[in-house]
Formats: C-alpha cells, sequence, structure tokens
C-alpha cells in the first residue's frame, strides 16, 4: 500500500514537473530563447541595421495594439516616423550611431511603457532575467552593446562637456542650465536652425520622451539638451531675461553620451562615485514608508501623501489602507499626491482607491490586444474579437470594498508622470466620484498596462512595451489621453528656481513649509481646501 502511494506520487511529480515545463516553455523558453544573428566580433552592417529596423517596426506593428491611435491627436504620423528613423538607420557610420536612433525611434512613440533597455542582464526587469540570462547569444549580445556604449563614452573622457538644457514649462522650453556665460539661463527657446522649437522636437532622436500637453494642444519634450562640445553643431535663438533675443553656436544629438560618461568613468577607476547631497534641514514634519511621504497638518487640517510607485512592499495596498485610516482620523482633507508615481502593482492601486472610498467601488473594463498577441495567450477563451477594432477584448469586473467610514474630502494631484496602475487609480477615483483630481493630464496613462519585453533577433537590442489597451468613457484610447484632472493646474519655471534655491541653501525641498513655497499645485490645492472651508 505504501509502496503505491510512494508510485502515484511519483507520477503526479512527474507530471507537475512535466506541466510546469510546458507552461514555462509557453511563457519564456520559446519567446526568449530566440537566437541572436549580431557577429558580436565585427558588429552589423548598414543593410543589418536597415533589417533590424524594419523587424522592430513588425514587432512593435503586431504587439501595441494602439500604435497608430497617437496620429491624430500629436499631428504626427507613424509613417514619417518608420521614414525618418529607417533613413538614419541607413546613413549610421558606425553602430553606437546605430543604437542612439533605435533609442530616438522608440521614444517618439508616446506609450508610457516603452522604452530600449540598457544593455545589461541586471537592467532588465527581474520577471525577464532568468529566461533571458539562459539565452548565450542574448547576452554576448548585450555585452557587445555595452562595450559600443562604453568605447563611444572613452572618446570624450578628456573633454569638458558643458550640458545646455532647456526644460519644458507651461507651454515654452527654458534653460536650467548652470553655466551662463552666453547669458542663456532662463532664457526661452524660439528655434533651432530657424526651426521652431515646437517642431524640433517631433522626430528628432532625443533619450526625453514625446508627450503631449493637453492644455497648449501641442506635442512636446520634457527637456532639449544641447552642449557646447559635442555633436551635431548647429545655431539655436533665444529671448533671454531681458526680452533680447539673441543667437547661439551649440551641439546637439550627444545626450545619450552625456548621460552614459558618468557611469563610465567610474567604472573604470577615472571619477570617484557621486557624491551624496549636502544634508538637508531634519525632516521633522513627515515620515517615509516605502514609496510614500506621509505629512500630517492638525493645523491646515491636512493629511498628505506622496506615493511615488505602487513597488515597494513596505508600502502595499494594506499599509497605505491603514496609514490613511490612522492618520486621518481628525483630519477632514486627505491630498494624495501621485504626480511621480509611474506606476507598479495593481493591487497597491487598489487598496489605494478602496482607502479612500466609503462606497463600493465597481470596475468594469474592457482590455485589448492585437491578433498576434490574442495567438500566443494561453486564455485565449477570455478574449472576443472587436470587429470595430480588429483587436481581442476581454472583460474586467471586479469590485474594490469601501473601507473610509468617515466622509473625508480627498484630492489626487496628478501629472503628465502619472502612469500605469497609478492612472488606473485616479480613473476609477474620478468615474467614482470619489473625490477631485487636480493637476494636469497624465498623457499616456495606460491604466491598463502591464510591462512585456521583446528583443530584436538580429541585433539583440531589447525593449520594453504593453500589449494591452483600453478605453476611456468618452472613447478615447486611454494610452492618448489618460485621465483629465478635474481642474487644470501646472507649475512655472519660477517653481524650479525656488526649489533650486532651497537645496542650495542647505533646505530640505519636501517639508511641508518649503512644498508650499515652490509647489504651485499643492499650495494652490491647499487654498481651495480653505476657501471651500469657509465657504461652508
Amino acid at each position: 500500500m505504501r509502496k503505491s502511494v510512494i508510485v502515484c506520487a511519483a507520477l503526479i511529480a512527474v507530471i507537475v514537473v512535466i506541466l510546469l515545463s510546458v507552461i514555462f516553455s509557453n511563457k519564456s523558453g520559446n519567446f526568449y530563447s530566440r537566437k541572436i544573428s549580431i557577429d558580436t566580433l565585427s558588429g552589423m552592417t548598414v543593410q543589418q541595421r536597415s533589417e533590424d529596423l524594419d523587424l522592430l517596426c513588425s514587432q512593435l506593428e503586431s504587439n501595441v495594439p494602439m500604435l497608430y491611435d497617437y496620429e491624430k491627436l500629436y499631428g504626427i504620423s507613424c509613417s514619417d516616423i518608420k521614414e525618418y528613423y529607417k533613413s538614419l538607420a541607413e546613413n549610421t557610420q558606425n553602430d553606437f550611431e546605430y543604437y542612439a536612433a533605435v533609442s530616438g525611434f522608440l521614444n517618439n512613440i508616446p506609450s508610457t511603457h516603452m522604452s530600449l533597455g540598457f544593455p545589461l542582464i541586471s537592467s532588465a526587469d527581474e520577471e525577464f532575467r532568468p529566461a533571458l540570462a539562459a539565452n548565450r547569444s542574448f547576452v554576448n549580445a548585450q555585452n557587445y552593446w555595452f562595450d559600443v556604449i562604453h568605447e563611444e563614452c572613452k572618446k570624450y573622457y578628456v573633454t569638458d562637456i558643458q550640458p545646455i538644457i532647456f526644460a519644458y514649462y507651461s507651454g515654452s522650453y527654458i534653460c536650467v542650465s548652470e553655466d551662463d556665460a552666453n547669458e542663456i539661463n532662463r532664457a526661452e527657446l524660439i528655434s533651432v536652425n530657424d526651426i521652431p522649437a515646437d517642431e524640433f522636437i517631433k522626430l528628432r532622436s532625443m533619450t526625453a520622451k514625446i508627450k503631449y500637453d493637453h492644455a497648449k494642444q501641442k506635442p512636446f519634450r520634457d527637456t532639449i539638451v544641447f552642449n557646447d562640445a559635442v555633436g551635431e553643431k548647429c545655431i539655436i535663438e533665444y529671448i533671454d531675461v531681458y526680452g533680447e533675443k539673441h543667437l547661439c553656436e551649440v551641439y546637439f544629438g550627444a545626450d545619450l553620451v552625456m548621460n552614459y560618461i558618468g557611469y563610465f568613468k567610474q567604472l573604470d577607476g577615472l571619477a570617484e562615485p557621486d557624491a551624496p547631497d549636502a544634508v538637508p534641514v531634519p525632516k521633522t514634519d513627515h515620515t517615509v514608508i516605502g514609496d510614500m511621504t506621509v505629512t500630517k497638518n492638525k493645523e491646515m487640517n491636512i493629511l498628505l501623501l506622496c506615493i511615488d510607485g505602487f513597488v515597494s512592499e513596505a508600502s502595499d495596498g494594506k499599509v497605505i489602507a491603514n496609514v490613511i485610516k490612522a492618520a486621518s482620523e481628525d483630519i477632514d482633507n486627505i491630498i494624495v499626491d501621485l504626480r511621480n508615481n509611474r506606476g507598479g502593482y495593481f493591487e497597491y492601486a487598489k487598496g489605494l482607491l478602496g482607502a479612500v472610498s466609503y462606497k463600493d467601488i465597481e470596475i468594469n473594463n474592457s482590455v485589448y490586444i492585437t491578433e498576434e498577441c490574442y495567438k500566443r495567450s494561453p486564455q485565449k477563451s477570455e478574449y472576443v474579437l472587436d470587429e470595430p477594432t480588429g483587436l481581442y477584448r476581454s472583460e474586467n469586473k471586479e469590485i474594490i470594498k469601501g473601507e473610509m467610514t468617515q466622509g473625508k474630502n480627498v484630492y489626487l494631484l496628478i501629472s503628465d508622470h502619472t502612469a500605469s496602475s497609478a492612472d488606473m487609480a485616479v480613473y476609477e477615483f474620478k468615474r467614482g466620484c470619489l473625490g477631485t483630481v487636480i493637476g494636469t493630464n497624465n498623457t499616456a496613462g495606460e491604466r491598463d498596462g502591464i510591462l512585456c519585453l521583446n528583443y530584436s533577433d538580429i541585433s539583440g537590442l531589447y525593449y520594453t512595451y504593453t500589449e494591452y489597451s483600453s478605453y476611456n468613457d468618452d472613447g478615447t484610447v486611454s494610452s492618448v489621453y489618460g485621465t483629465a484632472p478635474d481642474i487644470y493646474l501646472d507649475t512655472g519655471i519660477e517653481n524650479y528656481f525656488i526649489r533650486k534655491e532651497i537645496v542650495q541653501k542647505g533646505g530640505d525641498p519636501y517639508t511641508l513649509e518649503n512644498m508650499l513655497k515652490w509647489d504651485s499645485v499643492l499650495a494652490e490645492t491647499v487654498e481651495f481646501i480653505n476657501k471651500r472651508a469657509d465657504d461652508t
């Protein structure tokens, strides 16, 4: 009897192992064991670069359902993007230039989940690392591209490169550089080689991703980076703080080198590790718990929670809910700041939703994928063909239990950085009329986006994206339009310089007192709360 039990147990164990191996093979063994053809001794030919970009475009078209939905809003067609970067790829002089072109290409697609991965296995998301590390050709390709970037950066070790950075604020590009030799600091960029700044940013290869300003109704980049020594020579026109126009010769196109050169100098022992920031005044008015900073001010009658991600286990959904419940007991107004929250675990976002709601929240959402993704999906039965879109649709229905027992005034602060599961929280918060959403559109929200990873079988360059798309109640695509605030508030360039001055004087810019000096969105939200209290 005991022997037969052991035999049965052994058979069951074998079956389980076989099933697990089949499941693993379907999920990663096949998809991430594809052999990469790049010759890591000689690099890529011009033809291979052209074919590699074609392959990348084909992969995106097969797996990204909202790829063409950006065109109408942004005024930039995917065909124009492909033609521009196809020409760029075919005219690159070396593999580093091609790497920069691919990075720029992916940054011209507004998807918040899409970016080129840095060529190290340790840089890939931990979910994908085991399968990728088992693929020797993939590992070799990453080592090759790592060396390519390293060698390019080494060319400029003895060059003193001074960045000239224009940051986008309230519809304009304002210089925030340290060097003020040409009185360029705080100046407004007008044009580059006679091309208006708003047009210049549309196709050019940049490390800053293209986004959309829904208030000014135009595409933008967070930054445009020039320098005084390396790259393509160009002439910029700008207006200084006195209203005078100037022309200045600068260089463009070396932002990747400037991003990486410090890292590789340290790697080669030619630079000291970055020194820590000056020790600020002790943080006496707030507590940090994982991704969450908690500030309570009874005199102002507010509880401020800045949640910069839904990733840390130290501030998971239950912790967020418990903190809100305990800290808001004698407070009427809760401000939840999601302006720097790029997302993370959906369960954490749901914990936040439940914590700020006195009623149960019913989620009834549809998720769309391409035919190619549908063919690979192990849950085909959950999808049906949606003929109007040509995509496959799956319904998502669930109830999030409301945990709040006392009525509170809740405000969510959002920006164009709020994305993925953070966008889901904002969208359901607004749809459920749970409070007031304040800030700027979290364009490219992708509230149902789940991080996916793929790579080119030629170059081995890998990138992230999401294969899920969803629609807002008004029929707009979440990835394109995000969730609009109830009250539109933006920050101006003066906020940046006030904050910088606080840091230079050794202060902590994130105490509530100092935040109200430079964070105009938070300050105006507090004013709105006070006015609301006075009116009642």
